[in-house]
């Protein structure tokens, strides 16, 4: 409820796109986005379920045999590369990075210096 009438609401519109098509980079660089996550993040039932997840970690929970061949040592380092990766991402989300943009060729001569 709006109790000052000087004050408008701001309305916020969000375009969705498949989730194939939107990257992390693209996610961060909308402000609208970020402070959403932002908003989640600080919820401390959130927090604590981070917290799960980390403890849950494979490298961490799960510790191989000193007889675990090099094949299955690998899989294993791979699922939690995998895993620190996805519980990273996931965290980023709640923060803001400009987007770059990419430098285009123009296919001109290089600049050089001359020395007179």
């Amino acid at each position: 409820m709006n109790l000052n009438p000087f004050r408008r609401q701001q309305r916020l519109q969000i375009i969705r796109r498949s989730q194939t098509t939107l990257r992390l980079h693209e996610w961060r660089s909308e402000k609208a986005l970020v402070s959403s996550a932002m908003r989640i993040m600080r919820d401390p039932d959130f927090q604590m379920m981070l917290d799960v997840m980390e403890n849950e970690h494979p490298g961490v929970a799960h510790v191989l045999p000193d007889s675990a061949d090099l094949a299955t040592r690998a899989v294993h380092q791979a699922r939690a590369e995998g895993y620190t990766m996805a519980l990273a991402n996931l965290v980023a989300l709640g923060r803001f990075e400009k987007m770059i943009e990419p430098l285009e060729a123009t296919f001109e001569p290089e600049e050089t210096l001359t020395h007179e």
